[in-house]
């Protein structure tokens, strides 16, 4: 596995416990608190505002919450970790005035001594689709009035003519016949591709039926074979029917064994570049192509680009790769 310097280690592990648990503790310095927020709608603005998902952290040199730490300590058995993690965390506040946690956040201390926490933003992480504050309008209504009555049109006279409602009728009429189109073309091509496969299924039936001949005579054999591939004197089209169907169903078969997928791979999130490059080589050194990415706030994380063919390769490749990457999960 690849060492991590203690501060790093550390952050991400809580990282992702909070991703099962929403709260993580640290006896003796504090906890990080996952809060969520319904979407809600201002009245006073028009605003839609999207669920959201905060990291908060609060010193407490009582905590004495275990749970993470048994966790902890079940993945990293080495006893000495957590205490070099805060006394590391403590050195480099006091340096520093801040300290970078990575997948966390950032504290510091503020101009009145006090520790202030700057969450990273983990709302709707690794979605394509990102919720966004959205402004409502007003959705205007169109108000359709009638055209005055001209003397001149034809049927001015007719009762009814001119009016909102002969305006609107060839309307309807016209929107009625395009759906009726619409019904009979989507009838006509089921129709089609019932009559297709109706003739498939047949085809294959007829595949299926041709027997296998065994202890027969070699010169018995070679007729056999021969009227199969539609050179006897009395083969007819039929014959050659069947054997373009068993050809396209062969190719088929070929094609998709031959198909295959390509799945990228999430090893780990680092905040410092040297770790980034231990894990590169790592995933080089155990034969995978590796490759990474920047995300927001600085953090880098590394991948695993590699082909399958279907979703059982898939999992018994994840199995193996979480034997060397406990962290690894999938990037959609």
């Amino acid at each position: 596995m690849v060492e991590l310097d203690t501060i790093s280690l550390v952050s991400e592990e809580v990282a992702y416990f909070l991703s099962l648990e929403n709260k993580a503790c640290i006896p003796g310095f504090g906890r990080f608190i996952v809060e969520h927020q319904t979407a809600s709608v201002d009245e006073d603005t028009k605003t839609l505002h999207p669920a959201t998902s905060n990291i908060s952290f609060v010193a407490d040199l009582e905590e004495s919450d275990t749970r993470f730490s048994e966790f902890f300590t079940f993945n990293h058995p080495e006893s000495t970790i957590m205490d070099d993690f805060i006394t590391k965390f403590v050195s480099q506040l006091s340096d520093h005035k801040k300290v970078e946690l990575p997948e966390l956040g950032i504290c510091s201390i503020n101009e009145q001594g006090a520790l202030r926490f700057e969450p990273i933003d983990v709302n709707n992480e690794a979605i394509p689709f990102t919720s966004k504050t959205l402004q409502l309008k007003p959705v205007s209504k169109a108000i359709v009035k009638a055209e005055p009555e001209d003397l001149n049109t034809p049927g001015a006279g007719t009762p009814g003519a001119g009016t909102k409602e002969s305006i609107i009728a060839p309307a309807k009429s016209r929107s009625s016949l395009v759906r009726i189109g619409m019904v009979l073309s989507c009838f006509t091509l089921l129709m089609i591709f019932l009559s297709k496969y109706q003739w498939v299924e047949a085809a294959t039936a007829e595949y299926k039926k041709v027997p296998t001949n065994y202890n027969v005579s070699p010169q018995d054999q070679e007729v056999i074979i021969a009227s199969s591939d539609g050179l006897a004197p009395d083969s007819d089209m039929g014959n050659m029917e069947d054997i373009i169907v068993r050809q396209k169903l062969m190719s088929a078969d070929n094609y998709m064994a031959s198909v295959s997928l390509t799945a990228t791979i999430i090893t780990n999130t680092f905040g410092n570049l040297d770790n980034v490059n231990k894990q590169l080589r790592l995933i080089k050194e155990l034969g995978y192509e590796a490759s990474s990415f920047e995300k927001s706030n600085g953090l880098i994380s590394t991948l695993i680009t590699l082909e399958y063919q279907t979703e059982q390769d898939l999992e018994a490749l994840m199995i193996e790769i979480k034997k060397e990457f406990p962290r690894a999960r999938l990037k959609y």
